[in-house]
């Protein structure tokens, strides 16, 4: 029986964020580069598994030009090994055989707005994830413009399309096919401080609307 396999990511170097779906289950990982322990706490109650990279924001007034690109290319490595790793512990747990057949890569393309260095090193430390995962033998890579996540998860035409409307929109959806949204409907301040939700939350939010865009655009015959 083919399985239904879609492993959603939404990337960024500081704090990128994984939502999978196995058959019927979904999981939700996250690879920040530092939270605090209240964060994390917070976030493994609601089913997220964390691995908090503990690493500090380059500064680049300590490196020299070819100094600091090898500091992204020794960062965007250990994070990218960090995420094979525990894709590769998953695949394993659930007797997963990669197939391109079964399986799908989505992520969200990069935004046309987005300008400078920061966006350069993103592209880099993405296609390194995404070299990496075709090597080992993921085929099936999907790019969903960040307008088409958006009208996913209905945000693309109010006049607030931050995060937080992305994250009020997860609160229309199945709150029992994840922990993490169930608290998100239901007890909302098990995942902030204060009045603000926690790091890596809108993250983890937008990488679960990848998932749902992937299913409504390869036309996928599951639920969730």
């Amino acid at each position: 029986m083919k399985r239904n396999i879609i492993i959603a990511f939404d990337f960024s170097m500081s704090k990128p964020a994984m939502c999978m779906k196995i058959d019927e289950n979904i999981l939700f990982y996250t690879w920040p580069a530092k939270v605090d322990k209240i964060t994390i706490e917070k976030l493994e109650n609601s089913g997220v598994v964390v691995r908090n990279r503990n690493i500090d924001p380059i500064n680049k007034s300590k490196f020299d030009s070819h100094s600091l690109v090898l500091e992204h290319i020794v960062r965007s490595n250990d994070l990218v090994n960090m995420i094979i790793s525990d894709i590769s512990e998953i695949m394993s747990k659930y007797d997963i055989v990669i197939d391109r057949d079964n399986i799908i890569i989505s992520s969200e393309g990069l935004s046309f707005a987005s300008k400078g260095d920061a966006t350069l090193n993103l592209a880099a430390y993405k296609q390194v994830l995404l070299n990496k995962l075709y090597e080992l033998g993921f085929k099936n890579i999907k790019t969903y413009s960040p307008i088409t996540i958006k009208s996913c998860a209905g945000c693309a035409k109010k006049s607030n399309q931050s995060k937080l409307s992305m994250i009020d929109a997860i609160k229309n959806e199945n709150p029992n096919a994840h922990k993490f949204i169930y608290n998100l409907i239901y007890n909302e301040s098990d995942l902030k401080k204060k009045t603000s939700y926690v790091n890596t939350v809108d993250d983890l939010v937008d990488a679960y609307w990848c998932l749902k865009t992937t299913i409504i655009k390869e036309e996928i015959a599951t639920c969730i």
